[in-house]
Order: structure tokens, then C-alpha cells, then sequence
């Protein structure tokens, strides 16, 4: 094992195991205040909800690798069948792409909260919330295990998960461009709504100074 390799295995994946972990133990804290809070909102709502996907994802992480990484380098675990592996791989990537949607979703909360004071809650109630949470579980997590089945001979159909083509589909543009696309595009539109957000709050503190000086 080269020097390189020797750092990936032995240092960088024991420490962002951790990192994962500890993640997972903030989260879980964040979400146990949903029980001592009375209140429900759609921010609170959605906050607690990416909390939760924080959570599992940091737990996908982590498993994801010691899996793959720690036990085949380190411990000297030999994997024959990579099915649990491609599993792992579905989830966290399911939980990544829900946590992006989240905070996408909770941008838009914050702005029509702003943007919209009185009525926000006509516009999007709080069952239309916990209906838009359940839409961003289950379709990322969803979409990518029907792309992983969708190869003949490979993915989830092959024996052991494999393959004779060594999964070149998940390393292939037609699956890293879209994915990359929907992350990029996610985030610019998170910038674009809490720019926008912080136009409004500005229009609206010089509204009120303006006013202020008149009396």
C-alpha cells in the first residue's frame, strides 16, 4: 500500500467517521427539541425534517465508509458481494439529494414568510408542508433505486451486484451530469431566494427608517 493510499484508509476515513458521527449526535439533538417545542410551523417543520436527513445521511456516511473503505483496507475484510454496498450507495445519496431539496424548500419557506407576512400560511399550510417532506423523501431515494435496477446484467440485477461491466453506469455522465445538475441548480436557487430575501428585508428597513424620520 502506497503512501497515499495508506493516509486515505488509515487517517482520512477513521476521521470522517467521526466527523459523521458527531454529526449524527448534533442532529439528533436538534430534532429531540421538536418535543419540548408546543409550536408548529413550516419552518420548524421543515427544519426538523432536514435535521432528521442530516441524520441518516451522517449515518449512511459513516456505515458507507466503514463498509467499503476501512474493513476491505484496514481490517483486511474481503467484500464478495457488493448488494449491501450499492444499497448504502442508493441511501446516502437518496439523503444527500432530500437534504439539498430541504434546504431549497426552506429558502423558499423563509422568503414567503418574509415576502408575505399575513397570509404565508394560506399559501402554503402546514399539511401542504408535511405533503411537500414526505414528496422530498421518497422521491430522491426512490428515482435512484429504479435507475440502479434499470441495467440488465449490472446493478441490481447482476449476481453479487456487480457485473461484468464493474458498475461503469454509476461512473458514467449520463448518471454524474444529472445528479450534478440538480445539486448546482438546487443551490443556485437557494443564493437566488435568500439574495432576493435579503433585497426585501433592505426595501423594507429603509421603508421603515424613511418613516421614522418623517415623525
Amino acid at each position: 500500500m502506497d503512501t497515499v493510499s495508506w493516509v486515505l484508509y488509515f487517517i482520512a476515513a477513521p476521521l470522517l467517521i467521526l466527523i459523521a458521527i458527531v454529526a449524527t449526535v448534533l442532529n439528533v439533538t436538534v430534532f429531540m427539541s421538536r418535543f419540548f417545542v408546543k409550536s408548529r410551523s413550516s419552518t420548524l417543520e421543515m427544519t426538523y425534517s432536514l435535521a432528521v436527513t442530516d441524520t441518516l445521511s451522517s449515518i449512511a456516511q459513516a456505515v458507507s465508509l466503514l463498509w467499503n473503505s476501512f474493513a476491505p483496507h484496514v481490517l483486511g475484510i474481503k467484500i464478495e458481494n457488493y448488494c449491501f454496498s450499492m444499497s448504502l450507495e442508493v441511501f446516502r445519496m437518496g439523503f444527500m439529494l432530500t437534504g439539498v431539496f430541504h434546504i431549497a424548500a426552506l429558502g423558499f419557506v423563509h422568503y414567503l414568510q418574509i415576502a408575505r407576512p399575513f397570509d404565508h400560511t394560506r399559501l402554503l399550510s402546514l399539511k401542504q408542508t408535511h405533503v411537500l417532506i414526505c414528496v422530498m423523501w421518497i422521491a430522491p431515494t426512490l428515482a435512484l433505486t429504479i435507475f440502479f435496477w434499470s441495467f440488465p446484467g449490472t446493478g441490481f440485477q447482476a449476481t453479487n451486484c456487480v457485473g461484468d461491466d464493474n458498475l461503469a453506469f454509476y461512473s458514467a455522465l449520463n448518471f454524474r451530469v444529472p445528479v450534478s445538475l440538480i445539486i448546482f441548480i438546487l443551490m443556485a436557487a437557494t443564493c437566488a431566494i435568500y439574495w432576493r430575501l435579503l433585497k426585501v428585508v433592505d426595501t423594507v428597513s429603509t421603508l421603515i427608517e424613511g418613516i421614522s424620520r418623517t415623525e
